[in-house]
């Protein structure tokens, strides 16, 4: 297969198309490996992207996971990575490439570092320049760093192994994709990332974070009004059912 990227980014409200432009330019700024971005809408318009991007576009309210699963079925079949995305993130310098050497051949769910990590790491702070990121905040925030996110690389080169981790920008191989059947959807906006960590476990793939590569998430922009309370009860009632795991004993969420 060839070594390149095939990035996955669902779309559901046309106020994120700021986000989005920003997520596409931190990845075209992006090198030392090929890839192509691919993005599966259900908002109520079609975003706005560059030719560059494939774009495919559904006129009805879909999750999360149909969305992802769509646009894996679009992407290059033929492409090694497959990174599970959102439309909210600014791609650190290197990320691409940094996370797929660290895969490598390995059936493996990497995530980089992020200032809106939910694993036992989300202790970290992150500064660029005199700005400490926090977990949640919105555009005008980064106006004046802009450039320094493209360009920032936390330049440390350790893993750390956790139960789950939230697929906001999640490497994995492509053939463990197939393997683990994408995500399960069942799931509304919620949970999809905790079940498709268990069906990772279950056939021996580890999960790490790694500090070779940082994004930047905006957190909780995409799925504004989009779950409700019920929502959120059926999916850990299904997580339940399907895993046996309580809401209190997870480390995410």
């Amino acid at each position: 297969m060839k070594n390149a990227v095939s990035i996955l980014i669902p779309f559901h409200s046309n106020k994120t198309q700021p986000y989005l432009d920003l997520c596409l330019e931190s990845i075209q700024r992006q090198q030392g490996i090929e890839y192509e971005v691919i993005v599966f809408s259900g908002a109520p318009q079609p975003p706005t992207v560059p030719d560059w991007v494939k774009m495919y576009h559904e006129d009805k309210v879909s999750s999360y996971a149909y969305k992802i699963n769509r646009a894996f079925e679009k992407s290059n079949q033929d492409y090694k990575y497959v990174l599970i995305a959102q439309d909210d993130l600014v791609l650190g310098k290197d990320c691409l490439k940094n996370l797929a050497e660290m895969v490598a051949d390995g059936k493996v769910l990497l995530n980089p570092l992020s200032n809106c990590d939910n694993t036992h790491l989300y202790l970290c702070q992150f500064q660029i320049k005199d700005k400490i990121l926090p977990r949640f905040f919105r555009m005008d925030f980064i106006e004046d760093i802009k450039e320094d996110l493209f360009n920032y690389n936390p330049g440390l080169f350790m893993a750390f192994p956790v139960n789950y981790l939230c697929t906001y920008c999640t490497m994995l191989l492509r053939e463990a994709f197939v393997e683990l059947e994408g995500m399960d959807e069942r799931y509304v906006n919620g949970c999809e990332d905790v079940d498709f960590c268990m069906k990772a476990k279950s056939k021996g793939m580890a999960r790490f974070v790694t500090t070779n590569a940082f994004v930047l998430h905006f957190a909780g922009v995409t799925s504004t009004g989009a779950i409700t309370s019920d929502m959120n009860n059926n999916n850990y009632t299904l997580l339940e059912k399907k895993w046996g795991i309580r809401r209190s004993n997870m480390n995410v969420y």
